[in-house]
C-alpha cells in the first residue's frame, strides 16, 4: 500500500481547488475528491507529488499564499512561473 498523499500545501497556499486542478491538468472533480482524502491514481499519483512540490517550494519562498483578489489569467502567470 502506498503512503498517502498530504495535501496540505495546498490548504496552506489557499490555492482553491478549480486552480490547483488546472495546476496539475485535471478536471475539478478530482480535485476536489483529492483534496478532501481520496487519493490520486496511476500516472496522477506523481503529477501530483510534482506539484505538491512546486506549491511547497514557493510557499517556502513566500510566493504562496494566494491573495484572495487573484484572478484567473493572475494564476495562469503563477503556474507558468512554477512549472519553469
Amino acid at each position: 500500500m502506498q503512503t498517502p498523499i498530504d495535501f496540505s500545501p495546498v490548504v496552506q497556499a489557499k490555492i482553491p481547488a478549480a486552480h490547483f486542478a488546472r495546476l496539475c491538468g485535471v478536471n475539478r472533480v478530482s480535485a476536489f475528491k483529492w483534496l478532501r482524502g481520496t487519493q490520486p491514481k496511476g500516472l496522477y499519483r506523481e503529477r501530483v507529488t510534482q506539484r505538491l512540490k512546486l506549491v511547497a517550494r514557493a510557499l517556502e519562498r513566500g510566493t504562496l499564499p494566494l491573495p484572495p483578489t487573484l484572478r484567473t489569467r493572475q494564476f495562469e502567470a503563477l503556474v507558468q512561473a512554477l512549472k519553469s
